[in-house]
This record gives structure tokens, sequence and C-alpha cells, in this order.
């Protein structure tokens, strides 16, 4: 073997450029030093819970009660039944959660062991989590948001999920540096609490970089606190009547770092038009 390859760092570099999984796994079978770079590769971004699933026994899993199609987890694993599931789970940065994705663990029974007797943070060390709400999901959600991570992605559907996780962030997560954060009008149509819920979170983040929400209006406290976060480079919101002051008023504090703006405008008294 050439003298660089008993370097970690490149045959780290090599993994890392390698974005097919299948070439990844036949990368580890080259020899014992490409092993562990290229495992960790493979486990580092993940789309959906499955292939951490699967590191538990067979005796554990099983189908649904409600069905056959969806996964679950028969009985609380012991802590030497976690011993493989954690294993890989510390190698995961990022995880992308979808509705089709939490289908298959939809049985109320399996998310709340996964959530609530894992012996610790599911992910210990994610850095990026996209969650797409399914009914019923934010116990779960939960599990996976720890104060590791840098970058949220929530889409939600629920009043109730979006109070829930917004209580979370608030309390676990100020750390956040890319915070994106949705939901469904059609299912969640806006109202004054779900104003509070988002605006009260952005007064408890203090070291975003990035921040995009244009499903509804953000308090004016809010706008003003995200005018003085000093590393604030990306943005993306709706201004109402009162918000938009705030773009023009010399208190706002002037979005010092700001490169990358998106507004849009609410209708507002006196024909303001929509911002580019």
């Amino acid at each position: 073997m050439h003298p660089c390859l008993h370097i970690d760092e490149v045959i780290e570099n090599i993994a890392s450029h390698v974005e097919d999984n299948r070439t990844l796994t036949r990368l580890a079978l080259v020899c014992r030093a490409f092993v562990e770079p290229a495992t960790d590769a493979l486990w580092a971004h993940l789309s959906g819970l499955e292939p951490l699933l699967s590191c538990l026994s067979s005796d554990l899993m099983g189908p649904s009660q409600r069905s056959y199609r969806a996964l679950t987890i028969r009985a609380p694993p012991t802590l030497a039944g976690w011993a493989r599931f954690r294993h890989y789970a510390r190698k995961v940065k990022s995880l992308h959660i979808r509705p089709a994705n939490l289908r298959k663990l939809q049985d109320n029974g399996g998310t709340t062991i996964l959530a609530e007797h894992h012996p610790d943070g599911v992910l210990p060390n994610l850095k990026h989590l996209r969650w797409h709400e399914q009914w019923g999901s934010e116990t779960l959600a939960l599990a996976f948001m720890r104060p590791s991570l840098s970058t949220l992605t929530y889409v939600g559907n629920t009043t109730q999920a979006l109070r829930t996780v917004m209580e979370h962030v608030r309390a676990n997560l100020p750390q956040l540096n890319d915070f994106t954060c949705s939901y469904d009008s059609l299912y969640l149509p806006p109202d004054d609490s779900i104003v509070n819920e988002f605006s009260d979170t952005i007064l408890a983040l203090g070291n975003l970089t990035t921040f995009l929400y244009t499903s509804n209006v953000l308090r004016s406290d809010a706008v003003l606190h995200l005018s003085r976060i000093p590393h604030l480079t990306t943005l993306s919101v709706v201004l109402d009547s009162e918000t938009h002051e705030l773009w023009i008023n010399p208190r706002s504090g002037g979005f010092c770092a700001l490169t990358n703006l998106t507004l849009r405008v609410c209708p507002m008294e006196g024909g303001l038009s929509p911002c580019n």
C-alpha cells in the first residue's frame, strides 16, 4: 500500500468525496485501513430510520398491528441489544425524515420505545436534521433534536406538534445556526398562537446565521431580535405593516451581516407592494 494511505486524513478525504453508497461499501472492503473511514462516510447521511432499525435483532422488530407495511419495535431492547444500533448511530451526522419514512414506523409503541427507551441521545453526533411532520410524530422528532444540532429544518402540520417542537427548541437548542421552519396552511390555518410560538422561539436563538420562515408573520420584537443577531447572513420572512417599519426605523439594529434576503409582504393598508 502506498505510504500516503497510512495517513488517516488522506483516506478520510477520499471517502468523503464518494457519493455512491455502493462504492463506499466496496471501498470498505479494500483493506483494513479503509474500513472505518468508508463506514463513517456510508452512515454520515441517512434518509429515513430503516438502516438503523435494521441493526436491532430480528426478534425485536416486526410488522405493526396497524399495517403489515409498517415497522415497529416489539419490546424495549436491553442495553446489550442497543449495542450495534449505537455503534452506527454515533456515525450519523445528517438525517432527513419524510412522511413516507414515518409511516413505516407509525405504530405508537415503536416510536415510544425508540424515543424513551434508548439509553441516551438516539443520534448523539447529529448535526443536521430535516423533519417533515407526520401526524403524531413530534415525540419521536424530539429524540433527535439534541444539543449537537447546528441545522434544523422542520415542517409541521398540527398546532400541537408545532407548539411541542418550538418549546423544545427554545429550551434545548439555543446554539442553532441554521433554522428553517414552515407548516402546511391547508391543515393549519395561521392564528395568533402560532405567531407567538415562532416569535418566542426566535427570541431564544442568538447564534443564527440562517433563518427561513415564510408561513406567517413574526411579532415585531422577534424581527427586532433578528436584526441584532451579529452573524445572521441569510433571512427569509413575512412582513406586515408593523414589522415593515423596522426596516426603515434606525432602532432596528441594521442586520449588519445580512447578505441574502427574501421578503414577502402581507396585504397592508396604504397599498404597500410585495418586496423582492
